[in-house]
């Protein structure tokens, strides 16, 4: 299992101020940054989950992928 923590999420933090709290997390752009690069590094397919988010109200924004 891999763990990311972000924090400070300027893209989050950005979303949240522009439009409010979100009730889902919004971190799209950097849950595929995370499976493409860190899959190529460990040279695997890596899907991430984003389970706590800035743009929700989380006090950061937290991916998980299972290998």
């Amino acid at each position: 299992k891999i763990i990311v923590n972000i924090s400070p999420s300027v893209f989050a933090e950005e979303y949240a101020h522009l439009f409010g709290l979100s009730d889902k997390p919004v971190c799209y752009f950097v849950k595929g940054i995370l499976s493409q690069f860190l899959g190529s590094l460990l040279d695997r397919n890596l899907v991430f989950e984003e389970v706590n988010c800035v743009a929700k109200g989380d006090s950061s924004c937290d991916f998980i992928a299972s290998m």
